[in-house]
């Protein structure tokens, strides 16, 4: 006779960058309206001051199987700008292939490794999304009953003494002079000076933007934002008149984010800070409370779902994905220090310990070329059906508004130091720009990655990696 028992196991997440777009996978990426299709990982670099334009220590993963020979003649691996990609192993599924110009070069040479199976996949699949915060948590905070009229908050001219947020729902809103009465306009709420996000009464904050947030430079002084720990939710953004998305967390100049803790410790761990996650979504957020079994959507407050007629309508229908990130262009003097969630720490809902990772940054999995579930009544069959496969025409997502959404935009500063992990689904793409330098314990898992100019970025090993269920055999 014989007998087999498998068994569901913890397996640590390999890759500092995953990265889980197929040969199929067609995204802007490279800008415009033209479309990368099967490019996994795109340098666009040189190596700057005796840096890699590409250190990963944890080595890369790439789904995809182009290798040249296709109609697209593209490469899952396209190393373009000089640099070179240092990483001690590149795994490539099945025939795909790399490919450098000029001067670039590939350290260690990438192999292929067959079949097909869960490195190349989505970490995240089977887990669904982190839930929204509570619904009773997603009101008007006492200093802003209306929304922020006029759509901007003004902090103080000195970080030591900043203007306290409390936890709640943030929108910008306008009063009408013929009713006296406030409406939701869709507008990013605009923040200047210093400001902290507290996690006021409570030991995690919980936060919800709708419309975006611009941090703007006020006069020739800067902004300065402090976030405690908490879960920080960024709903959606109305789009540019042609249609373009718009990022939802859009940096002018001179801006600091911070956690208020040291950057790292020595051997790249989490500090004892509880941490944050943000995510970035619309208004038609869904997670999964792993604590009661259920799918929570986002509540959205009453003033954004009015019907205010004319060309106004209901603000929540107008909102759509924008870019994700902290997009700030090339500005040199953004200064980011946050870290992801902690899961060790007591202090974080278990809902999101439940992830098993410490995330940091989390896009929507639904802001995606592709759609991600089979069955929208029943989300844990998230990422069975046709995102597995290789087709992507079976699972084109027509509920996306713009192709250019999917992109999470993260920036390479020495100022900038991050901990933790970014996660974006497949069918989507991350960039990192900037004219400098990251060196920090990130995990990366993205569908394309892309670095542009002269960006260089270095992915040290995080000591507390992101966790994966696999089916192991166990006798």
């Amino acid at each position: 006779s014989a007998r087999a028992t498998a068994a569901v196991a913890h397996s640590a997440g390999m890759g500092s960058l995953i990265l889980i777009n197929r040969q199929n996978d067609c995204i802007p990426m490279e800008g415009g309206s033209q479309l990368s299709c099967g490019v996994d990982l795109l340098v666009q670099a040189n190596d700057n001051q005796g840096r890699y334009a590409l250190q990963a220590d944890g080595g890369i993963l790439m789904a995809s199987t182009s290798n040249g020979a296709d109609k697209n003649g593209r490469f899952a691996g396209e190393n373009q700008g000089g640099g070179t990609v240092n990483a001690p192993f590149t795994y490539i599924r099945e025939e795909g292939w790399y490919t450098n110009g000029g001067s670039s070069n590939w350290f260690q040479t990438p192999v292929n490794r067959k079949p097909d199976g869960d490195p190349f996949r989505d970490p995240m699949r089977g887990k669904y999304q982190p839930p929204p915060p509570p619904p009773d948590k997603v009101v008007e905070p006492a200093m802003f009953p209306q929304g922020v009229v006029g759509g901007t908050i003004t902090g103080t001219d000195d970080p030591a003494n900043p203007l306290v947020l409390q936890p709640g729902a943030y929108y910008a809103s306008a009063l009408d002079p013929k009713t006296n009465e406030t409406y939701a306009t869709g507008q990013p709420v605009q923040i200047t000076g210093a400001v902290y996000f507290s996690k006021g009464a409570e030991d995690f904050g919980e936060y919800v933007f709708f419309g975006g947030v611009s941090a703007i430079q006020a006069g020739q002084g800067s902004t300065n934002l402090r976030f405690d720990p908490g879960r920080y939710v960024f709903a959606g953004r109305m789009p540019q008149a042609n249609g373009d998305p718009l990022p939802v967390f859009d940096i002018t100049t001179n801006l600091t984010m911070t956690d208020g803790t040291d950057a790292f410790q020595a051997n790249n761990g989490p500090q004892a800070d509880p941490g944050e996650i943000f995510i970035f979504t619309d208004p038609n957020y869904v997670g999964w409370d792993w604590t009661t079994q259920t799918a929570v959507p986002l509540r959205v407050p009453a003033k954004l779902t009015t019907d205010l007629g004319g060309k106004l309508g209901r603000i929540v229908d107008q909102l759509e994905f924008g870019i994700s990130g902290f997009q700030a262009g090339n500005n040199t003097d953004v200064v980011v220090n946050l870290h992801g969630i902690n899961r060790q720490n007591s202090i974080v809902p278990e809902t999101l310990r439940k992830f098993e990772a410490p995330i940091l940054l989390w896009q929507d999995q639904n802001n995606s070329v592709l759609r991600y579930y089979d069955d929208p009544a029943d989300p844990l069959t998230f990422n069975k059906g046709c995102v597995i496969g290789d087709d992507p025409t079976l699972c084109a997502n027509t509920r996306l508004a713009s192709n250019k959404s999917p992109e999470l935009f993260f920036k390479a500063s020495p100022g900038s130091h991050l901990y933790g992990v970014i996660y974006q689904p497949r069918g989507a793409w991350t960039t990192l720009g900037g004219g400098s330098g990251y060196s920090g314990p990130l995990q990366i898992v993205a569908g394309g990655f892309k670095i542009q100019g002269n960006a260089v970025l270095h992915l040290a090993g995080l000591n507390d990696p992101m966790l994966r269920n696999i089916v192991a055999l166990v006798e």
